[in-house]
């Protein structure tokens, strides 16, 4: 197979990038067709008195170390304006700066939740009931935007107004909050995002209410609360025609659609399991999860929305630490204990999310000159002495078949088994072998893709193989295999290889030994600086 053709279809894409997002390179079957790149974020009640100064920037710091990008952060309207429209409270607004500063120094960015209505704005009705004139909301928006502008990156409208206990406007008073305030938080930060108030699950009905009470165009980005119905169940449970699990998040996707919203991100701004014991009686939606499979879950999740939502850009998980409401199932959500050890779940996120970071680059070796090898010398060959034949022996029982670890080398499965970093990455219908291959486009100076690490234990030896093409004749990539230990790189062997551009380069033969007997994380990554792409197939893994 000639690659001049996958050529041409890389650059009629790298061009047709130029005008519009989407990209027209084949997927699989059931595979979604633009890349996924979840950004993942944790809930962190840092506003709450519960909390010291050195707490939270113990908790920021822990977050920041699992490879966490994103918070959401609660602030209250009622808070930031306890006395009257005219008066702000300036203990709440030093609080929320020292917050929002740190978490901008350690790397992450913020989505601010405005929320729960002052008693001066409702004549008394409670923190749920919605302010008599919803301009006041309008004005504590600008305000709030002007103050955070250029670091809250993001304002969600009020927080699961389906549930009476949060909000008791309906779906037209929430129509009616972004109605008058949309303009306002743009006015304060023009950058800042805009989004919709997260219901609780995937409330379809629920959402198509507010769009009919007029809330089209007046927020950037959708958002739902997919916790699971029936609280024990996977990510994966498959659709079952009711909003209750993660699985009925297209029909989220197509009500956008519906009103001409289908190119509008959809943010999880809430989702996760309980790590709790289940006690006899306990109602479906309180069903808990072992410490164990609550970190199953939490990175099983992060793979099945980048797999089946790539319009999901934006996940994150409630919350930061384990509550002590008297309630089990809101007690134990936290991916740190109360005490903020981290949990399981902690550590399988910082695992996932910290073990695809690009080692440092190193500076390239300079071509060695070739030097030329000396004739040996010859030798008189030595007659052999006569020895005595030894007594035959069985032949030793042969050892188990090197086993390729590696998921979906070949790329059949489309993106499963691969991240991409600073890249797009698709799968092209026309490959070395099978239907198909894998494309890295460039986004960024360095581009690389990374493979699900595999889990190993004990001195293996491991050996990865593959082939590739380059955007040009030449074209040098990184071929590493790399081991992770808690997350830290322990290891790792690494060749580099010139491409052609018209024919599949085979990869150098890359060996990796493991010297140590702690449980560790090995995997391949493929990285390259210069070029628009590069092209990959038949990868493989080889533990022995």
């Amino acid at each position: 197979m000639s690659f001049r053709s996958v050529k041409r279809l890389v650059l009629g894409t790298l061009t047709a990038s130029m005008i519009a997002t989407s990209f027209p390179i084949a997927a699989p079957a059931g595979a979604a067709a633009a890349a996924s790149n979840l950004n993942f974020g944790v809930q962190f009640h840092a506003m709450w008195t519960s909390y010291t100064d050195a707490e939270r920037l113990e908790v920021l710091d822990k977050m920041s170390a699992a490879g966490i990008k994103w918070l959401r952060i609660d602030m209250g309207w009622s808070s930031f304006q306890e006395r009257g429209p005219n008066s702000y409270s300036q203990w709440y607004i030093d609080q929320a700066d020292f917050v929002v500063n740190a978490a901008r120094e350690r790397g992450m960015k913020v989505l601010g939740i405005l929320w729960r209505t002052p008693d001066w704005a409702n004549g008394g009705k409670g923190v749920s009931a919605p302010p008599t004139d919803y301009d006041e909301y309008g004005k504590i928006a600008r305000w709030a935007a002007d103050h955070f502008r250029g670091r809250v990156a993001a304002w969600e409208v009020w927080n699961e107004p389906n549930l009476d206990g949060f909000w008791t406007g309906g779906p037209a008073g929430i129509a009616k909050l972004l109605r008058a305030s949309y303009d306002d938080f743009k006015a304060g930060d023009p950058n800042a995002k805009v989004v919709m108030a997260g219901p609780v699950h995937n409330d379809v009905d629920w959402l198509r209410k507010v769009y009919e009470a007029g809330a089209q165009g007046y927020f950037d980005v959708m958002a739902t609360h997919p916790y699971q119905g029936k609280g024990d169940a996977p990510p994966e449970k498959p659709y079952d025609d009711t909003p209750w699990f993660l699985s009925s998040t297209p029909t989220v996707h197509n009500l956008m659609k519906q009103w001409g919203d289908g190119n509008k991100p959809i943010w999880f701004t809430e989702f996760g399991w309980s790590s709790h014991e289940n006690e006899p009686g306990l109602p479906n939606w309180h069903l808990g999860v072992s410490l164990e499979t609550q970190a199953d879950y939490a990175v099983r999740a992060i793979k099945y929305i980048e797999k089946e939502f790539p319009y999901v850009t934006h996940a994150f998980w409630y919350n930061e630490r384990n509550n002590n409401s008297g309630n089990i199932q809101y007690n134990n959500y936290g991916i740190l204990y109360r005490n903020l050890e981290p949990k399981p779940v902690y550590r399988a996120l910082k695992n996932y999310l910290t073990s695809d970071e690009p080692a440092p680059q190193p500076t390239e070796e300079p071509e060695p000159e070739p030097t030329e090898e000396p004739e040996p010398e010859p030798t008189e060959e030595p007659q052999p002495e006569p020895t005595e034949e030894p007594e035959p022996t069985e032949e030793p029982e042969p050892g188990p078949e090197p086993e390729d670890v590696l998921t979906n080398g070949g790329f059949e499965n489309g993106r499963v088994g691969w991240t991409s970093g600073d890249a797009r990455f698709w799968t092209v219908a026309e490959a070395r072998s099978g239907e198909q291959a894998g494309i890295v486009l460039k986004e960024a100076d360095r581009f690389r893709i990374v493979s699900e690490p595999v889990t190993a234990e004990g001195r293996v030896d491991f050996s990865a193989e593959g082939y590739a093409m380059g955007a040009y004749d030449g074209q040098r990539v990184r071929f590493v295999v790399v081991e992770r230990v808690n997350g830290k790189r322990i290891g790792r062997t690494v060749k580099w290889v010139r491409l052609d551009s018209d024919d599949w380069t085979r990869l150098p033969t890359v060996e990796y030994e493991r010297m140590n007997d702690r449980e560790g994380r090995v995997g391949i990554r493929l990285t390259a600086k210069k070029g628009r792409y590069f092209v990959l197939d038949d990868l493989s893994l080889v533990a022995d």
